[in-house]
């Protein structure tokens, strides 16, 4: 009898959080008007969205009067965007970092370049991507969970990048660390890139001032629809020697193009191009 008593206070206690959790979860969709985007202006405005969303069923639209971090906790999924208005507006937001921790899916992009003051972006449990990543002055990167995405492109003086469940990326991989991937801006620092669940990949470019590199899981490049004439670009300069292996890599669309600071075995001329199809 006793252990009868134990069992459902036990159910109880499962069933009333099952209820808390599906209490507080909620979906959040912005008016007919809004065209499926949130505008946020502040963190005030974000601050209303994380005390009642956890699914935004839209897409995030960061204001050009934006200043300021950007801290969306609770918030799980995203339908759409995190965005500005590139065409639209003539004045750019100034947000200094974007931070979601809780975010675990986001169903389309990330279109945040252009904006010189975005440099610290987390978003640690995001896993989805359904869209590309694109950001200019970029400083301090945090998707250590982020597995699938179309296309990533970091720029910026970086000298913090987590990717370290990235597994396929459909079609451009480049990460720069010198702002929007500019050779008269010389990085600050050397980079190490490390991405140790890479497999897939349709192009890569990679430059910069780029210490080292690990690809141990990198088995293929399969070519790029886009930005077809390259397949793999490694530039490195300023210091110091990159040393660069590939010990699973064994299908390449396009040319390997390696420069810059690096062991002579891999150089000829301080470069190399090696083609395969």
């Amino acid at each position: 009898m006793h252990s009868f008593r134990k069992g459902r206070l036990i159910l109880l206690i499962l069933l009333t959080a099952a209820t808390s959790l599906t209490a507080t979860a909620k979906i959040c969709t912005p008016p007919p008007e809004r065209n499926g985007l949130f505008h946020v202006d502040s963190q005030s405005a974000v601050d209303k969205l994380a005390k009642r969303c956890t699914t935004i069923n839209g897409s995030l639209h960061i204001a050009r009067n934006y200043t300021g971090s950007f801290y969306l906790p609770h918030v799980r999924n995203i339908s759409g965007n995190i965005e500005w208005g590139h065409y639209l507006d003539s004045e750019k937001p100034k947000p200094s970092s974007l931070n979601l921790p809780d975010l675990e899916y986001l169903g389309s992009s990330i279109p945040l370049n252009g904006l010189p003051t975005l440099t610290i972006l987390s978003m640690p449990k995001l896993k989805t991507l359904g869209g590309d990543i694109n950001i200019d002055y970029a400083h301090e990167v945090d998707f250590r969970s982020l597995e699938t995405a179309d296309s990533v492109d970091f720029k910026g003086n970086i000298s913090e990048l987590r990717l370290d469940s990235l597994r396929e990326v459909n079609e451009k991989l480049q990460i720069c660390n010198s702002d929007v991937c500019d050779p008269a801006i010389p990085p600050v620092g050397p980079l190490d890139i490390s991405l140790p669940s890479l497999q897939s990949v349709g192009s890569v470019k990679l430059k910069g001032r780029i210490s080292s590199l690990e690809v141990p899981s990198l088995t293929s490049v399969t070519g790029n629809k886009e930005d077809y004439y390259y397949g793999f670009e490694f530039s490195t300069s300023g210091g110091p020697t990159a040393n660069l292996t590939f010990p699973r890599l064994s299908s390449l669309f396009g040319p390997l193009y390696l420069s810059g600071d690096m062991p002579e075995h891999l150089l000829t001329n301080k470069t190399t191009v090696v083609k395969f199809t």
